[in-house]
């Protein structure tokens, strides 16, 4: 699959070291509210998540983390064909 996104704000990605590899387990798109370019009234946007495993030291144990990518406006999803098919 590809996408673009358009009016992307608020670019946020966690990848300190309790972060197993780079395995993407799910992406989900949120409702949110968003400042628009440092101004103090809310617009309404979307956010774009990811969920991925992570490593608990305290815990010693593996638990599945959300986080927050970027917000955006707009986006355009387009399935792309599977090799030889």
């Amino acid at each position: 699959m590809r996408a673009e996104f358009r009016d992307v704000q608020d670019i946020v990605i966690d990848l300190s070291e309790g972060f197993l590899g780079n395995t993407i387990i799910c992406l989900s798109i949120r409702s949110e509210s968003r400042r628009r370019d440092g101004q103090t009234t809310e617009e309404p946007c979307l956010e774009l998540h990811f969920t991925r495993h992570y490593y608990d030291r305290e815990h010693r144990r593996y638990d599945l983390r959300a986080s927050r990518l970027f917000t955006f406006m707009d986006a355009t999803f387009a399935e792309s064909p599977f090799p030889g098919g």
